[in-house]
């Protein structure tokens, strides 16, 4: 497995929740590869090293296998041309607010997940918690949720079937096209708080038949609840997905 994670974590705003999903992210997958007992290589850029050349040339160096996994996460801040007609986002690499917004200190997540499907890995898998409005629009929130209590107990055969029996490319954004994504200091961004919400589930010895399209659809319904009813000024939310995975 490959984990390459674009952090904004030196941006003064969102900075502390974006190290928190970064944190959050690596965790996570560490844990997943050691149950199932496979080799996980991070590729981790954040900070000030955080621009669309370092990026790139993280994801240019991937040299996968063809058995291989490849997971793209980036959380930031992110945005929209006026003129734009792809539904995902820019994700935005400045973390000075002040340096003047480019084509060269951004990237868009179709353009990461078209680089990463080209290396011919199994699961491909590129998820960007941002927001997908005009230029300049941002926003956070100082709402917090309390975490769910359910059964931490997982089922390795739903991890091997997601993880391991899986192929194709799955891509993904905190927000649509105009939308705002919202965050805590507390939770971190709230799609990537909701993904792990999902994702749980489907491994957890009461689901049934786990797949990627379900983890997404539970994420996007679980950040549009808390942007439209959980969280006191918050816009709603709704992710953009696109997973097309056969399992073996």
């Amino acid at each position: 497995m490959h984990l390459v994670i674009a952090a904004n974590t030196a941006i003064s705003d969102i900075g502390p929740s974006c190290e928190k999903d970064k944190q959050r992210m690596i965790a996570e997958m560490e844990s997943v590869a050691d149950a199932l007992g496979i080799t996980l290589k991070q590729y981790v850029v954040d900070g000030k090293n955080l621009t669309r050349s370092n990026v790139y040339s993280a994801l240019d160096d991937l040299t996968p296998g063809s058995n291989d996994i490849v997971i793209f996460f980036y959380t930031g801040h992110g945005f929209r041309w006026s003129n734009q007609t792809d539904q995902y986002s820019n994700m935005d690499f400045r973390y000075n607010p002040y340096t003047q917004i480019s084509t060269e200190t951004c990237m868009t997540v179709t353009e990461v997940s078209n680089l990463i499907g080209s290396k011919g890995a199994r699961l491909n898998i590129s998820l960007a918690d941002c927001c997908n409005s005009d230029i300049g629009v941002n926003a956070k929130s100082t709402e917090k949720f309390l975490a769910s209590r359910s059964d931490p107990n997982y089922d390795e055969k739903k991890l091997a079937k997601l993880f391991l029996n899986s192929r194709g490319n799955i891509m993904s954004c905190a927000a649509s096209p105009g939308e705002v994504s919202w965050c805590n200091e507390s939770d971190g961004g709230f799609f990537m708080f909701s993904f792990f919400q999902a994702f749980h589930e489907e491994v957890g010895y009461l689901s049934t038949d786990p797949n990627w399209d379900e983890i997404l659809t539970n994420t996007k319904k679980y950040a549009n609840y808390k942007t439209s009813y959980g969280c006191t000024g918050c816009t709603s939310q709704n992710a953009v997905k696109n997973v097309k995975v056969t399992y073996n």
